[in-house]
């Protein structure tokens, strides 16, 4: 999903993921945002991080599709 830019916040996002979706199965796009939200993204990928979590839940393939056919590369803002 292109959701790391610099790196410097990987390894706090992934384990927010992870401990989310370890109790969680099927999480909302709101639990997604609070679980992260402790987590500095240097960048402001903060839009391809919420893609992530929704693609580890297993919900987002149709929302990267999309983004893909519309020609918007994961990075954007748009």
């Amino acid at each position: 999903a292109d959701a790391f830019q610099c790196g410097y916040c990987t390894s706090g996002q992934i384990m927010s993921l992870k401990g989310l979706l370890a109790e969680t199965a099927e999480p909302s796009d709101e639990e997604i945002v609070r679980a992260v939200s402790g987590n500095l993204c240097r960048c402001g990928a903060y839009r391809n991080i919420l893609l992530a979590g929704q693609l580890a839940a297993g919900r987002g393939q149709e929302t990267l599709a999309r983004r893909r056919k519309e020609g918007v590369h994961a990075n954007s803002t748009h």
